[in-house]
């Protein structure tokens, strides 16, 4: 279904809709405002589309372009631009140019990197980049301070740039299924995150910062290697949903009882004394008992330990004497 078709019929901004073979290459009409060229077999953009400076929405997505030219930079007005489902290898350094860019969406193509310049474009509020082969995102990455949504999952990231720290206004950051071993202090930051999903990665740890995210609402962890969780996380009091399965956690910090608002814990397939939330209605007595459970086994060691040296100190003083 074309994206005119979401379009009232009381808003006066015009909309063409073009289908190969007929899409021309004498594009004229200086009032167009919004063009969907959308799956067709397109290899390259007809230039005539960069002559249109009024242009505020270009869907161009599920064709078969390798690439988006230089001249992009035409359209200052641009506030929409929906490449994805492609087949774009790099994406122009002009596109820095494009000032007014709010929505980006460039997912399932073959990108390895983002340029630089990417970081000019101060008013985007939302960029999707996910299932591309991204191996980094540019260092001055946190310069976006007004993206309110980044999704950059699926792909080869093996770090964040500690800048990301600075995306102030950042509400949702899906990461999973990269090769990301762990998330920069910096990310606690992000004062008003309310979704992370960082799955499916090589994390070891979770910062001590994450404590910091008093907004967060959902934390999905789960399918990494993480052997603890921090004591801040108890912090997240406004947190509903977590997810640490597939981890190797082998207790929870005791902070976790503060998480009174948490009506979703999936805890499978780790190293708890039992990991799976049967019987238990009450997530916070599950928690607890948890965390007791571990308490109970770590005294019982250190008791031990004790009577093996209070032995020994007895059967020193016997050979003594």
């Amino acid at each position: 279904m074309g994206i005119t078709n979401n379009i009232p019929n009381n808003i006066p901004e015009k909309w063409i809709e073009f289908n190969y073979p007929s899409f021309t290459n004498t594009l004229k009409i200086k009032d167009v405002y919004n063009l969907d060229c959308s799956k067709n077999q397109l290899i390259s953009l007809p230039n005539s589309i960069f002559n249109l400076l009024n242009l505020k929405t270009l869907n161009c997505y599920s064709n078969q372009l390798i690439s988006i030219p230089e001249s992009i930079y035409h359209l200052s007005t641009l506030q929409k631009l929906f490449c994805h489902n492609n087949q774009l290898i790099n994406l122009p350094n002009s596109i820095g140019c494009l000032k007014q860019l709010q929505h980006f969406n460039c997912c399932n193509n073959k990108l390895t990197s983002l340029p630089d310049s990417i970081c000019y474009l101060n008013n985007l509020q939302w960029l999707t980049c996910s299932y591309n082969q991204l191996i980094s995102l540019p260092n001055s990455f946190g310069v976006l301070i007004n993206l309110i949504r980044l999704e950059c999952d699926n792909n080869q990231l093996t770090s964040f740039p500690d800048s990301i720290g600075c995306l102030s206004n950042l509400k949702y950051l899906y990461c999973s299924y990269n090769q990301l071993t762990s998330l920069p202090e910096s990310i606690g930051s992000l004062s008003n995150l309310q979704e992370l999903l960082c799955s499916n990665n090589r994390l070891t740890k979770l910062p001590n910062s994450i404590g910091n995210l008093k907004n967060l609402i959902y934390l999905i962890c789960s399918y990494n290697q993480l052997t603890s969780l921090p004591n801040s996380i108890g912090n997240l009091t406004n947190l509903v949903a977590l997810s640490i399965l597939n981890n190797q956690l082998i207790t929870l910090p005791d902070s976790s009882e503060n998480l009174i608002k948490l009506l979703e814990l999936d805890s499978k397939n780790n190293k708890f004394p039992y990991d799976i939330l049967e019987e238990h209605t009450d997530i916070i007595k599950y928690i607890k008992d948890i965390i007791k459970i571990e308490k109970l086994k770590r005294i019982k060691k250190i008791l031990n330990e004790q009577l093996i040296i209070d032995l020994d100190t007895v059967t020193i003083i016997i050979l003594f004497f």
